[in-house]
């Protein structure tokens, strides 16, 4: 029973790291930074790692992290902070890649079959799943990433197996743009959504985080071998460039046969990346809304998964997929999913949980201090290496700040509806209750 609960953390938690938008930003960064990409991978494990940790401490005091992070900033202001940093991007990028996978499953399976019905009919069967049969979520994220991965380990020994082409970088290390590192810590995000493998934030006991940095590991590493065959079968300047540099890879690698295990692992890890995010995103709804008595949390889960469905299908309905404006805005929403994680560790630290009873003098302070200032600051080069490589910086400015003031208003506006049907009721029953 052990063994199937980590395998469910290690699925949710690896929900966007073989997902297609992940290769493509590692693809293009091995383009730009070459081996030194794979070499960063292993400081990104230990970054994500404090931040594990930090969830940790958090729950230490409170019971689950969730409601840590909500005793230090207030139920509202730690509300704000926990769905900006995650529905903005689930919303975004939902809607990105279905209509990938609609694509692939075009030009790879069946050409006649509509990308963008197979888009809506990829989601939809995802928020079916999530409604009728949340129970099995989990187990089908684990099939759907071992595939995926299963795909992508063929193809990197396939493309090691190839002739070199070119170095991995051209030219002195002057010419490298060091923005491109920014991807091995982006790679990795996303390991968060493995707190729920359950119906609510699983407490993360000393397992939970081994299967938490597992997934990282994995992950990782999975990575880091499709970026050797990747380099060892193209060009870095093409994989730099490419919009599709794993679908480039796959065809050097094998051919068409690579081009068809591309395709599947490319769903597979389309279904698995929106499976896992809508799964966490109803969870996290739920478990913010229980302190109101008159919000029941299976209707806050329904009503989650419906608005972030209906919300990525609106953005596909009005044409949004596809289109340059949206890679930007799903990019915003990474942006922000980091500052999540920096807010995480600078509470962490703040409340200072379990790890403050072991401290002994000042050397153990410090370090802990360092951790954190280490996991900090590594999420910001992310962000930063995100928004300076942002090709339109002004509208990603502009989401950052719509998409937070969005969350801010949904979050104060069910707060309030809440807690005036909580004091109706609180009414109603002390009305009965008097003779």
């Amino acid at each position: 029973m052990a063994y199937s609960h980590h395998a469910l953390t290690i699925g949710l938690a690896a929900g966007l790291m073989f997902a297609p938008d992940t290769l493509v930003l590692f693809g293009n960064g091995l383009g730009g930074v070459g081996f030194l990409l794979i070499l960063a991978l292993p400081v990104s494990f230990l970054i994500h790692r404090c931040t594990i940790q930090s969830f940790r401490e958090l729950q230490e005091t409170s019971g689950d992290p969730l409601a840590g992070f909500r005793r230090l900033l207030g139920n509202r202001a730690a509300s704000i902070a926990i769905l900006a940093g995650r529905l903005p991007f689930a919303v975004c990028a939902s809607a990105g890649l279905v209509v990938t996978a609609g694509f692939v499953f075009n030009e790879v399976f069946i050409y006649w079959f509509p990308n963008f019905t197979f888009a809506y009919l990829l989601l939809a069967t995802v928020l079916l799943i999530n409604l009728f049969r949340p129970q099995a979520v989990p187990y089908i994220q684990v099939i759907s990433i071992a595939l995926a991965g299963l795909g992508f380990v063929i193809l990197a020994v396939a493309g090691l197996l190839q002739p070199a082409v070119t170095p991995s970088v051209s030219g002195s290390m002057s010419n490298i743009d060091y923005r491109y590192l920014a991807a091995a810590v982006i790679v990795l995000v996303g390991f968060d959504m493995g707190l729920y493998s359950g119906s609510e934030p699983r407490p993360i006991a000393s397992q939970t985080a081994r299967a938490l940095a597992l997934a990282l590991v994995a992950g990782g590493a999975v990575l880091a071998l499709w970026g050797l065959g990747a380099m060892a079968a193209v060009p870095s300047a093409k994989l730099e460039s490419s919009t599709i540099p794993h679908m480039i890879v796959a065809r050097k690698a094998l051919g068409q046969p690579g081009r068809l295990i591309m395709g599947a692992a490319a769903i597979f890890g389309v279904f698995a990346a929106v499976n896992a995010m809508l799964f966490s995103i109803g969870a996290t709804a739920a478990k913010l809304t229980e302190s109101f008595e008159s919000l029941s949390s299976v209707i806050i889960r329904v009503a989650a998964l419906l608005f972030t469905a209906g919300a990525s299908a609106s953005l596909m309905l009005l044409g949004f997929a596809g289109e340059p404006v949206l890679e930007t805005w799903i990019r915003g929403g990474m942006v922000l999913w980091l500052i999540y994680y920096m807010s995480i560790n600078v509470a962490a630290y703040r409340i200072g949980a379990a790890p403050l009873q072991e401290i002994d003098g000042d050397r153990r302070k410090s370090s802990r201090s360092l951790l954190k200032g280490f996991a900090v600051f590594g999420s910001a080069l992310g962000a930063a290496g995100l928004m300076l490589l942002e090709p339109e910086p002004k509208q990603m400015a502009l989401f950052l700040v719509a998409a937070t003031v969005a969350v801010s208003v949904l979050v104060f506006g069910v707060g309030y509806y809440a807690t005036r049907f909580d004091h109706r009721m609180s009414k109603d029953h002390s009305r009965s209750a008097t003779p």
